[in-house]
């Protein structure tokens, strides 16, 4: 119950999650591959709560005074903002979830590598700092997404300061047709870097 008592409430995520936004605010990103992204997961979390509150053993469970929409809404934007993951899976980590983003130097002024989870033999969940930081500092770690990825799920953007930032592009694919086809894996690869 104390990890619970220390994560964002509603009311505060629907000031800063854009799943709680009304649609006319997603306009503001008409003209952008941003927009339909936006309300796509919206209606991808609609949808998901149809489905669980007609499954009579939730309801069961739940009871239709927990089973609202903003309720629905407020575990998969936490599930989709906290997630930590590893060997390919989400996970819930208390704490190491409250970690904030932020691309920080190391000490040869390069950018910090993007932070990454193992379970150690013990398994448990080992993040090892990209950089050195002074007892009492906040702690950063840098999540290697794009600026859209950070805004749909998290409801912040790091701005300029992204070197994994990228333009958002839909309705591009590599057909059979195409000569990239040919060797997809190279031509993956060489779309990656």
């Amino acid at each position: 119950a104390a990890y619970i008592n220390i994560l964002p409430t509603i009311d505060q995520m629907k000031l800063s999650a854009p799943l709680f936004f009304d649609d006319s605010i997603y306009d503001y990103a008409a003209g952008s591959d941003l927009r339909p992204s936006l309300i796509r997961n919206k209606r991808k979390a609609e949808d998901l709560f149809v489905a669980f509150s007609l499954n009579k053993d939730i309801m069961k469970v739940l009871g239709p005074q927990v089973m609202q929409m903003d309720n629905f809404f407020w575990a998969y934007a936490i599930i989709n903002s906290r997630s930590i993951w590893w060997n390919g899976k989400r996970h819930l980590v208390p704490l190491l979830d409250l970690v904030n983003c932020m691309e920080l130097q190391n000490s040869a002024g390069d950018k910090t590598s993007v932070h990454k989870t193992f379970l150690d033999q013990s398994k448990h969940a080992v993040t090892k700092a990209s950089t050195n930081f002074t007892k009492g500092d906040q702690l950063f770690e840098n999540y290697g997404q794009p600026n859209y990825v950070y805004y749909m799920y998290h409801g912040f953007t790091l701005g300029d300061e992204n070197s994994h930032d990228c333009a958002r592009l839909g309705g591009l694919a590599i057909t059979s047709s195409d000569r990239g086809a040919v060797n997809l894996k190279e031509t993956q690869r060489k779309l990656s870097n």
